[in-house]
């Protein structure tokens, strides 16, 4: 009996054993599944996190291409106008009706000053620049000097060279040095 009590005892030890190893296993196998779902939720969000970076690249490439898109149709607008305004200056011709037609009288003026000032030396930097300048009246007085009751002066030469550009194709931001009333 002595044998059989101790039988009983070995077998419930070995069974308690196979019962621990079991739970351990079950354990081990519980955190090794939940360790994938942890590492596969990890790689969702990682995944989600670059879709989502992606998409806020290709918006901002979208706007990007979007602005330059209306920056080039505003400058073929500017350069439209620019033809435009040209072929309107063009057609205006030399007929006395365009702003910035020169007062013929003025012009006179300025030949026989420098028909006078002819043979007495070598002329300055300001005197050259005051032969560019011309007198223009009419239609072609600004605001500023129709106020004053003046004559308006403007550089010529820089108009035609401007309206040479406009014609051909050139388009500038701003009008160039010499063209507005000083």
């Amino acid at each position: 009996m002595r044998a059989q009590i101790e039988a009983a005892k070995k077998r419930r030890q070995e069974e308690e054993e196979e019962r621990k190893r079991r739970e351990a296993e079950a354990e081990e196998e519980e955190a090794k599944q939940l360790a994938e779902l942890e590492a596969a939720e990890e790689w969702e969000r990682v995944a989600e996190a670059e879709r989502v970076a992606e998409e806020a690249r290709k918006q901002e490439e979208e706007q990007r291409r979007r602005a330059a898109e209306e920056a080039r149709k505003q400058e073929e607008e500017q350069r439209r106008r620019a033809t435009e305004v040209a072929a309107q200056q063009g057609a205006a011709g030399g007929s006395g009706d365009g702003p910035m037609d020169v007062d013929r009288t003025a012009e006179e003026e300025e030949k026989t000053k420098k028909k006078k000032n002819k043979g007495k030396g070598k002329q300055t930097a300001e005197d050259e620049e005051e032969e560019e300048m011309e007198l223009v009246g009419g239609a072609a007085h600004c605001r500023t000097c129709v106020r004053d009751n003046e004559q308006c002066r403007i550089n010529t030469r820089a108009i035609l060279r401007w309206r040479t550009n406009v014609e051909v194709g050139r388009v500038t931001a701003r009008a160039p040095t010499g063209t507005s009333c000083l």
